[in-house]
C-alpha cells in the first residue's frame, strides 16, 4: 500500500508489486488516472465539469492559466501563469513533456474520497482543503490541511457520484482514491485524481469512526465482502501542516512539550480539543519551507476548528524560535480574517 507520491512512479509500483502483494492501483491504472487530458475526455462526455487542459498555452487567450507538472503531489511544482500583465515568456508558454496548462478557476477547493471496487465506487466523504494559507506558512498552491466533513445537498452529492461512477466505470481503480476539485460559477469542477490514498481521509476517519486502512486494504483483497459502516457525528475536525518560516532544529524541550499535551489534550469524549501528529525527533534540523509538524483539532464547528489550527500553528512557529505571524508587524503578512481566508462548506450544504 501506497501513498501521496509513488503515484508518479507506475514503473517503480509495479516492480515493487512483482514482488509484494499490492494493495491499490499497478502502473496501467496509475497512467489513465494522472493524465488530465484523459480524465477531461472521461468527465466531459458524461457532461461534467473540467477545467481545459492543454500543453501550450493559446498565445490569443486572457485566461489566467496555472502551470502544472505531470508529476506532482500537495500542489507543488504548480504556478500561476498570467497573459494580462506580462508579456507570453517562452519557457513557460512553449510545450514540455514534463509540464501542462490548466485553465485557473477561482473558487473554495475541495477534495472527496472514494472507496472502489469492481468498477464501483462509494462517496466517503467531502473535506474543505487548505490551500497556500498564510497561517501554515506553505507554498502558494501547496496542500497544508482540511476540515471536514462537509455537509452536501442533494444535487451536490449526486454529482460527485456521478463523477466517481464516471471515473471507475472507464478506470479500473481500488481502494481509496481522491478527486480533487473546486466551487467555481456555481457547479464542481473536478482539476485531478490523486489514484491512491488521499491525504484528507483522516478527517473522515475520525468524523465517522471508519478505518480507512482496514476498509482499503478489503476493498483491494475481498470487495465482495466490503461493509461500509460511518457512525454519525456532531463535532468538525481539522488538521493543519504547519511550516517552518525560518530553518530550526527541534529541541528536547519541543519533543516533550508536544508529547505532554498529546497526553493531557487529546480526548475521545468529544471535548473541544487539538492534538500533535508527525512529530519530529530532537534534533532534527527542519530548513526554511520545510514541514514541522501536523496540528489536529475537533470542535463543535468548522469555524471554531479554524481558529484552533490557526492559534496553535502560531504557537508551533513561536515554540521553533521561527518569526510565526503574531511576530510580523507588516500588514501584508497578517492572516486575514475567518471569513476572507476560506467559506467553508459549499452553498447550500
Amino acid at each position: 500500500m501506497y501513498t501521496g507520491g509513488l503515484e508518479n512512479h507506475p514503473r517503480l509500483v509495479d516492480r515493487i508489486s512483482r514482488e509484494h502483494p499490492l494493495m491499490g492501483n499497478p502502473g496501467n491504472v496509475l497512467r489513465q488516472a494522472c493524465n488530465p487530458f484523459h480524465i477531461r475526455e472521461i468527465l466531459t462526455d458524461q457532461d461534467l465539469a473540467f477545467p481545459e487542459v492543454t500543453r501550450s498555452i493559446p498565445t490569443t487567450t486572457s485566461e489566467q492559466w496555472l502551470r502544472k507538472p505531470f508529476r506532482s503531489t500537495g500542489g507543488h511544482g504548480i504556478s500561476p501563469v498570467s497573459l494580462r500583465a506580462t508579456p507570453i515568456v517562452s519557457d513557460q508558454t512553449t510545450s514540455n513533456k514534463d509540464v501542462f496548462f490548466q485553465r485557473f478557476l477561482d473558487g473554495p477547493c475541495y477534495s472527496a474520497t472514494y472507496l472502489a471496487s469492481d468498477h464501483t465506487c462509494e462517496l466517503l466523504g467531502v473535506t474543505r482543503q487548505l490551500v497556500g494559507q498564510r497561517f501554515t506558512n506553505g507554498p502558494s498552491f501547496g496542500y497544508c490541511g482540511s476540515l471536514g466533513p462537509i455537509v452536501l445537498t442533494g444535487k451536490q452529492k449526486s454529482i460527485l457520484d456521478r463523477i466517481g461512477q464516471a471515473l471507475t466505470a472507464t478506470i479500473p481503480l481500488r481502494g481509496l482514491f481522491g478527486i480533487d476539485f473546486v466551487w467555481h460559477a456555481n457547479q464542481i469542477w473536478t482539476l485531478e485524481i490523486n489514484p491512491r490514498f488521499p491525504a484528507s481521509v483522516e478527517i473522515l476517519e475520525l468524523a465517522f469512526g471508519l478505518s480507512a486502512t482496514g476498509l482499503h486494504c478489503q476493498a483491494c483483497l475481498d470487495p465482495k465482502h466490503l461493509c461500509i459502516q460511518p457512525t454519525a457525528t456532531s463535532l468538525q475536525y481539522g488538521k493543519a501542516i504547519i511550516y517552518a518560516p525560518e530553518s530550526c532544529t527541534i529541541t528536547s524541550g519541543n519533543f516533550q512539550h508536544w508529547i505532554t499535551h498529546n497526553a493531557s489534550k487529546r480526548t475521545t469524549s468529544g471535548d473541544p480539543c487539538s492534538w500533535f501528529a508527525d512529530i519530529p525527533m530532537p534534533g532534527t534540523r527542519i530548513s526554511v519551507g520545510g514541514p514541522i509538524l501536523t496540528v489536529v483539532a475537533q470542535d463543535g464547528n468548522s469555524h471554531q476548528v479554524l481558529r484552533r489550527l490557526i492559534r496553535t500553528g502560531r504557537q508551533i512557529q513561536q515554540e521553533c524560535h521561527s518569526p510565526g505571524p503574531l511576530e510580523r508587524s507588516d500588514a501584508t503578512n497578517q492572516p486575514k480574517t475567518l471569513k476572507e481566508i476560506l467559506s467553508i462548506n459549499l452553498p447550500g450544504g
